[in-house]
């Protein structure tokens, strides 16, 4: 601990006496008042005077933080062995040093016994003492295995490369670390894996000695830092966004140092467009801030303020003088991550520039800066090979004249075009605008080629935070220096290919480094010195995830439940239930209460932007908590999520309904905003419910927590992170509450169901199996099943319902040709409590518009409700009016009569009712059976605007045909279908519309369809008539 106060301390004469180095005497510092105690603070002259005389001191002498980086300074050249815990002696010295005073700690337990030290009798010992030898113990008791036993020893029958059969020695557990060192280690020469499993296998074995081996090797640390010329490798290109417009952004560098010029120059200071290639480059004395700023004022007066710069991370781009002027100026500076040059295209260009600097110089005799204008002037005439054009033609429209050009102007003495300055400045406005669309698609050609190549050879490697690695030494002092640096830790990932990592070695400080540059490290177990004092105390677990919850069984399949579940008995005869519980067994495998994990599809995070998201966890009172603690156990024990640490965090809340169980759910609102949404049709509700309704057999299945058995990437389980006040956990499944789980889990279910559209329809994990005989329905099952189980998805046997004339689907009860609402559902809609709000009424709108097709007139017997949500404000109250309340209580009861639906039959003929009246029109479409008794499809209705209402009445009882046509379109597409009206004028629709313009348009859009037009009394059209003509 550091004391921050400082104290004076009196100076003494001391004279220091050693058979070591002599006799010195010197100054030093008194620790305490009795000089009796020898005890001492020597300074730095103290110690100069002992190295004088080449002696080795054995005094309690202070070593200086600059005494100290010398001597790292000084060894950093020579290859270290890994650093190695020492034992303390019985009564060590006390060691000064920095004022840190070690405490002695109890040795280690392991064997200090060299392996010569273990005769023959302690060996036979520990191989029968052995756990781990014990199966090969019994292996040799039976006789039938490779082992012998030999003067009470255990041995291995092995054949050599020659057939001959030769023993090996099996080694206890206790001695393998020892036999594996001596194997790899000292004499041998830190060998790679395969020749240190040589040597081992020349004449030891024991259980998994192969793999020990392997890991042993992997985790030396010389050998890691050391490395091999094939661990250099690289990951997959990243494109870049192409700049389109010029000098909007300029990648700058610094050359040098090169030979002093005439002008007393040694830099260059580089620049180069990224949009045009154009390049720049400004001589300097040196690269300062001030000389840096100076160039770059330079720059800008030929190409102007870029509105972004990349550099690398040098003092003199990074101080605080160039970083205000970059923001005095609004420039967006943009640094390359360490020792990464191929990030940065002006590197590309210093190739080229010192190469054509040398052969200028070479040529003429001159100094580099008098051959810079040449230089440049060459390399912006000539066609880049990104763009395909010069970049002299990029900036200025065409290319500049250079000494070729002049030549073949003066033998060909060609003519200049005869134009206005407008005429001139248009061409080339043109003409450059031509240029940079050629070159935007020339250089994205070049990238995907570039990347192709690039790629070949390399591979995608991640790291996770918390992972320890070594670093790329881009400088060695010698050929032996070491090549890997480090060990360091993953504090946070900025992008695909860039870390933040913390060097141990220097000062806990960080920085970025490349994928590249990085190699995972492997780190072995190590002993650690305990110091235990006070009375032993057994250590309960605490029990903050003890507590118990209800555990299952995750093959539970009963097909005796499965028959009285969905009341097989009461529709099915024996063979039929017989038949089908045959199939259910071939398939049992599938059944479970717990998730599968599918290989089909995996969920994968895209974001929009690099800003962590981190949250802090709610605050829950200690019941929520013990409610949260209960349900991460549980997903612990499925392996759907793990503890872990990341830089994304969501909270975690735990939401409470009346009448149902608490259940967890994860705030991904903030992660959300920045995840790119990926969209994928939802199908459509009306439709499946009327494909299934139709049928005969029908079988809904749902899966065993559908979400959980699709498998998060490596990056989408760090961005899902979620935290709460007791941990944080990576999911490794798809959780609740993501923006994309809906498409993802979509993807599955296209993919597992592919070519199975025409009897089963999934929407989101509920899926329905629909046959119109007994047969079929049993060969659909089974293909669906099967699909389920190649899959690797199960299903949850207690909610699915097999063979049903009549089952809840969607919110529906379908099935026999009929579907009727859900009685859960129109429970809802019949306790909605009385609305005072706009938000209440546009809730009980949603709540019972769902079955809008089931009441005749919906839209206007909710007139009055829709009307009160006229206005501005959204959330305002309102005035329940008697009207409001009749139109409430109307809704209410038309619901409740439990309306019946007729599914649509494309073989028969449609019937298309249609009404109108001063308040709205309405519309019916339905179908006649084998005994002419008409049927209800469903019910159509809709509210007149306040245009609509000056129509005439001819005009209005067209447009409720030309509204029912438009909406019933995927029905009466291809079909033959009659429209009935009470309004008689209409029957001549289709031949004559007359001379009104609106029912001559309205007459040319209905050509496509195949109808005609029937006149049906008011008083034998109750229905339609109904629907328009209500009171409300």
């Amino acid at each position: 601990r550091w004391d921050k106060n400082f104290t004076c301390l009196p100076l003494a004469k001391i004279e220091l006496q050693s058979p070591v180095f002599g006799e010195i005497i010197t100054k030093a510092a008194v620790i305490d008042a009795s000089l009796d105690n020898g005890i001492y603070l020597l300074g730095n002259r103290s110690a100069q005077l002992i190295e004088e005389q080449r002696k080795t001191p054995n005094l309690n002498a202070v070593v200086t933080r600059g005494q100290k980086l010398k001597k790292e300074t000084e060894a950093s050249a020579v290859i270290k062995p890994p650093p190695q815990r020492t034992v303390q002696d019985e009564n060590p010295s006390i060691i000064v040093e920095e004022e840190l005073v070690p405490l002695p700690l109890p040795q280690a337990e392991v064997d200090t016994l060299s392996l010569l030290k273990v005769d023959s009798e302690a060996f036979a010992s520990e191989q029968k003492n052995c756990t781990s030898l014990k199966p090969c113990w019994e292996r040799e008791r039976e006789g039938k295995g490779e082992f012998v036993k030999k003067r009470d020893l255990l041995f291995r029958k092995n054949k050599d490369h020659f057939g001959n059969v030769n023993l090996q020695l099996v080694i206890p557990a206790d001695l393998r670390k020892e036999i594996l060192a001596m194997c790899h280690e000292s004499t041998s020469a830190h060998l790679g894996v395969t020749k240190t499993k040589d040597r081992l296998l020349r004449h030891y074995f024991w259980p998994n000695c192969v793999k020990d081996t392997e890991n042993y090797v992997r985790s030396c640390d010389p050998c890691q830092r050391i490395g091999k010329a094939r661990e250099k490798g690289k990951a997959p290109l990243k494109l870049v966004p192409v700049i389109t417009e010029i000098f909007s952004k300029i990648n700058i560098d610094a050359v040098g140092p090169l030979p002093i010029s005439a002008k007393k120059n040694r830099y260059l200071l580089t620049a180069i467009c990224m949009s045009s290639k154009y390049p720049e480059a400004i001589p300097v004395a040196d690269i300062n801030s001030v000389s840096v700023i100076d160039a770059l004022l330079e720059v800008f007066s030929r190409m102007g303020f870029p509105r972004e710069i990349q550099c690398d991370l040098g003092t003199s781009f990074a101080s605080h003088l160039t970083t205000e002027f970059f923001e005095r100026f609004g420039i967006k500076v943009t640094h390359s991550s360490v020792h990464h040059p191929q990030s940065n295209p002006v590197e590309r260009f210093h190739r080229t520039l010192k190469r054509l600097l040398k052969v200028l110089c070479l040529e003429s005799g001159e100094d580099w800066e008098k051959n810079l204008p040449a230089t440049l002037l060459a390399l912006r005439t000539v066609t880049h090979e990104s763009t395909g054009f010069s970049p002299a033609e990029l900036v200025h429209g065409k290319n500049l004249r250079t000494p070729e050009v002049l030549l073949y102007e003066h033998w060909v003495n060609p003519q200049e075009s005869e134009s206005s300055v407008t005429e001139y400045v248009f061409e080339l406005i043109n003409r450059m605008r031509r240029c940079q669309d050629l070159a935007v698609e020339r250089m994205t050609e070049a990238q995907v080629k570039r990347k192709i190549w690039y790629d070949k050879n390399a591979v995608r490697r991640k790291f996770q935070v918390g992972d320890q690695v070594l670093v790329l030494a881009t400088s060695k002092p010698n050929k032996l220096a070491v090549q890997w640096t480090g060990p360091g830790v993953i504090e946070s990932q900025l992008s695909d290919t860039n870390y933040i990592v913390k060097m141990t070695n220097k000062n806990d400080k960080t920085q970025i480094y490349h994928v590249n540059l990085l190699k995972p490290y492997h780190q072995r177990p190590e002993s650690v010195n305990l110091l235990f004092s006070g009375k032993n105390e057994i250590l309960e677990s605490g029990p903050e995830l003890e507590i118990p919850y209800p555990a299952s069984d995750p093959n539970i399949y009963d097909f005796e439940e499965i028959v009285s579940d969905s009341a097989l008995s009461e529709r099915l005869c024996p063979t039929q239930i017989e038949e089908l519980r045959k199939l259910l067994g071939a398939h049992q495998k599938v059944f479970s209460n717990e998730p599968g994990k599918t290989h089909l599809v995996e969920h994968d995070i895209e974001l929009i932007s690099d800003h962590p998201i981190r949250s802090k966890p709610y605050r829950t009172s200690q019941r929520q908590t013990e409610i949260l603690k209960s349900e991460i156990k549980r997903m612990l024990d499925l392996k759907i999520i793990e503890i872990g640490q990341s830089d994304y965090t969501s909270p975690m809340i735990l939401v409470e309904t009346p009448g149902k169980d608490p259940r967890p759910c994860i705030d991904y609102r903030r992660l959300n905003s920045v995840i790119r949404t990926e969209y994928i049709p939802l199908p459509n509700i009306e439709e499946r419910v009327e494909r299934v309704a139709a049928a005969k057999f029908i079988t809904v299945i749902d899966l065993a927590k559908g979400y959980w058995q699709i498998p998060l990437s490596k990056r989408a389980q760090r961005l899902a992170a979620f935290v709460t006040c007791f941990g944080t956990y990576i999911p490794l499944r798809m959780p609740f509450g993501l923006v994309n789980a809906p498409y993802f889990f979509s993807k599955l279910m296209a993919r597992v169901l592919e070519n199975c559209e025409d009897y089963a329809v999934p929407y989101l994990d509920d899926i329905a199996i629909y046959s119109d005989n007994w047969n079929d329905h049993l060969q659909h099952i089974g293909k669906v099943l099967g699909k389920m189980a190649g899959a690797k998805l199960t299903i949850k046997p207690s909610k699915c319902r097999f063979a049903q004339n009549h089952t809840k689907y969607l919110g529906h009860v379908v099935g026999s040709g009929v579907r009727t609402p859900a009685e859960a559902k129109i429970k809802a809609v019949v306790d909605f409590p009385t609305p005072t709000t706009k938000t209440q009424i546009r809730a009980f709108l949603g709540l019972a518009g769902y079955y809008a097709h089931y009441v005749k007139n919906f839209s206007v017997i909710a007139a009055p409700l829709t009307n009160a949500l006229k206005g501005k404000i959204k959330r305002e109250t309102i005035l329940w009016t008697e009207e409001c309340n009749r139109a409430f209580e109307e809704l209410k009861r038309k619901l409740t009569n439990q309306p019946v639906l007729y599914a649509p039959n494309y073989e028969q003929e449609f019937i298309i009712q249609t009404d109108a009246s001063d308040l709205g029109m309405g519309v019916v479409m339905s179908q006649r059976d084998s005994k002419n008794e008409e049927h209800p499809i469903l019910y159509l209705s809709k509210k007149f605007s306040d245009a609509e209402r000056k129509y005439s009445t001819t005009e209005r009882e067209c447009a409720c045909i030309i509204y029912a046509i438009k909406k019933l379109k995927y029905y009466l597409d291809g079909q033959k279908f009659t429209i009935e009206t009470d309004h008689n004028p209409l029957v001549w629709l289709k031949t004559n519309a007359g001379t009104n313009p609106r029912l001559m348009r309205w007459s040319l859009s209905l050509q496509p369809f195949n109808y005609k037009v029937v006149h049906r009394a008011g008083k034998k059209n109750q229905n339609a008539d109904c629907l328009s003509r209500s009171e409300l």
